[in-house]
């Protein structure tokens, strides 16, 4: 229809009102960043990386930061509207900015107080990512500031840890911990690298936020403690590379646990390994395989002891997600799954793939995983780098997808779209 036929139509005086939670829903749209508030549970960059968002993360987030300012600057009414996304992510990227954050949020919490009628800025805030990348100078006043910060953040869903600067301290004082407020709304704690609590601390800090969810880290926790985690859907699980007297967050009792990142490292113990699967692996419904080995005999056997386990132990599985090197360390993992395993997700970190092992791929390696599988249904490659490394040799891909469509299987992108001939 031609926008013409409207051109010398009266329009009506005033045009009917947007209600406010139509507006909220725009802006929220407006200024989204992929993966910014409800992280995935099962995150295949866990356990590899060293920061809590990546290159193009940040970037949307910066975009989305502009996008929030001007909005706030239209009139009063959009900054009523608007002003609650401007603190709704917190990502402290140098420590010097943590002071004015900090004496911010002071300012607001104390004009709140003479104005039961409006919120502090701090209590829009979802999601906190402490990932300093600068030098600190005194590491000891920045973790005070930072202490001070999230006290007033008692709505606060998600926190992240990720600090690569020089000179901060490799141990996160207890202070910071203590001085969290959101014990009711807390649900993904993530830490990537240092600094680390202590056991005591950490022990302390569970024992405080019984309506966690996710928890990448693995800690030691106090024996005798007072855990409770019943909601804990996630964990991510880095190495077991000792045990001793202070025991893991997987030895407690966790009923709603279904998803769990597994990091097969040559240095773990087999005791580690059985005790882990023994704990969580009967109520697992997904599990990442995090192999970052080049197929050497001693990974390789840590790895098939892995899959054993999983055969033995997680009898309610039904995905299992591949986070590998490169594609020849694939065949290792043709083997036998649970029975009601019915989806495999591939990742694959250097992406190069050569003409023949394409080929292989497809007539040998997923065609064997699916014939010692037969409720194996879909197989999805979730890093786009992998699907345009595949379509470059795009007859052997097409006819690899024929072969996977004739054996009653679908092959998915990283969107999860289905994969065609073309």
């Amino acid at each position: 229809m031609s926008a013409k036929e409207f051109y010398h139509k009266n329009l009506p005086g005033r045009l009917p009102e947007i209600p406010p939670e139509i507006w909220t829903a725009i802006i929220s749209h407006a200024i989204w960043v992929p993966g910014g508030y409800e992280p995935e549970l099962m995150t295949l960059a866990i356990g590899i990386k060293s920061s809590s968002v990546n290159q193009e993360q940040l970037q949307a987030l910066r975009t989305s930061l502009v996008t929030r300012r001007y909005l706030v600057r239209v009139s009063k009414a959009w900054y009523t509207l608007a002003s609650p996304f401007l603190y709704e992510y917190i990502l402290l990227g140098r420590g010097r900015v943590l002071a004015p954050l900090r004496d911010a949020m002071i300012r607001s919490q104390k004009s709140v107080d003479s104005n039961e009628q409006v919120n502090s800025i701090g209590w829009w805030t979802k999601r906190l990512d402490v990932s300093m990348r600068d030098s600190a100078d005194d590491p000891g006043a920045i973790m005070a500031t930072l202490a001070d910060i999230m006290t007033c953040l008692p709505n606060l869903r998600i926190l992240t840890f990720s600090i690569t600067g020089q000179f901060y301290d490799r141990v996160l004082p207890s202070t910071v911990l203590e001085s969290l407020t959101c014990r009711d709304t807390l649900k993904f704690v993530h830490w990537y690298i240092f600094p680390q609590p202590t056991t005591q601390a950490w022990t302390s800090f569970l024992e405080n936020h019984p309506y966690l969810e996710s928890i990448n880290g693995n800690f030691r926790i106090s024996p005798n403690s007072h855990i409770q985690l019943n909601s804990l859907k996630m964990v991510h699980v880095p190495d077991i590379a000792n045990i001793g007297d202070e025991h893991e967050i997987w030895q407690i009792d966790l009923p709603a646990i279904r998803y769990a990142t597994y990091c097969v490292d040559f240095g773990a113990n087999s005791i580690g390994r059985d005790r882990f699967f023994a704990s969580v692996g009967p109520k697992l419904t997904t599990i990442q395989i995090n192999y970052l080995h080049d197929g050497d005999v001693q990974s390789a056997a840590c790895l098939q002891a892995t899959l054993d386990q999983i055969l033995q132990t997680c009898h309610a599985l039904e995905q299992v997600n591949l986070l590998l090197n490169s594609w020849h360390v694939l065949s290792l993992c043709v083997a036998s799954l649970p029975p009601k395993v019915k989806m495999l997700a591939i990742r694959i970190l250097r992406p190069n793939l050569a003409k023949v092992t394409n080929r292989v791929l497809f007539t040998s390696i997923l065609k064997g995983m699916v014939s010692r599988n037969p409720a194996l249904k879909i197989i999805q490659f979730l890093d786009r780098a992998n699907v345009r490394e595949l379509r470059v040799h795009s007859r052997i891909l097409n006819e690899g997808l024929r072969l996977m469509e004739s054996l009653g299987v679908i092959i998915k992108n990283p969107e999860g779209c289905i994969m065609k001939d073309e």
